[in-house]
């Protein structure tokens, strides 16, 4: 039988192992899930992003029209997750995710203009979405990473340290 216990938490000091496999595993998908809250509960699905190339922020195109959107503008505070699994036994051993803490801000002007070129050099194929009037490019402020491998074994790297509390 499989054992579920979490027996190995690893806080380091946003050590540099830990940054290059956080960029990594970001790096190798396009797809990630993103968690919401409404006064109905979490709410959570897929949105095509990328990623800053120091992890402080990932960049991501929804419709104002959307209850993603709708929930981020009343409840900034979303987590996001990326993995690399294949849906095989062996992910349990193999597989990475990493859920990522932070803000959602929408971009506007210079800004967005900037975001936008960035998020379409990954995603060329959204080019006719992203440029509408309802799409709104989302800036989601990193907070922390949390990097999990083998199954357990589990790394923080905080982006903006004085930000996250522990208790």
């Amino acid at each position: 039988m499989l054992d579920l216990t979490i027996n190995k938490i690893c806080h380091h000091e946003n050590n540099i192992n830990t940054f290059v496999k956080i960029k990594e595993l970001i790096s190798s998908q396009k797809l990630a899930a993103l968690a919401t809250q409404s006064i109905n509960g979490p709410y959570i699905n897929l949105v095509a992003y990328c990623a800053a190339d120091d992890l402080k922020y990932i960049c991501f195109a929804t419709s104002r029209t959307t209850r993603k959107f709708g929930n981020l503008q009343n409840t900034p505070q979303a987590a996001l997750m990326v993995n690399n699994s294949k849906n095989q036994i062996s992910d349990f051993n193999k597989a990475m995710a990493v859920s990522i803490l932070g803000q959602a801000i929408e971009v506007f002007d210079d800004e967005r203009n900037l975001m936008e070129k960035e998020y379409l050099e990954r995603h060329s194929n959204l080019d006719t979405f992203v440029k509408s009037e309802t799409c709104a490019l989302i800036k989601f402020e990193v907070e922390l990473y949390i990097l999990v491998e083998n199954f357990q074994n589990i790394t923080e790297y905080h982006v903006k340290s004085n930000l996250m509390k522990r208790h």
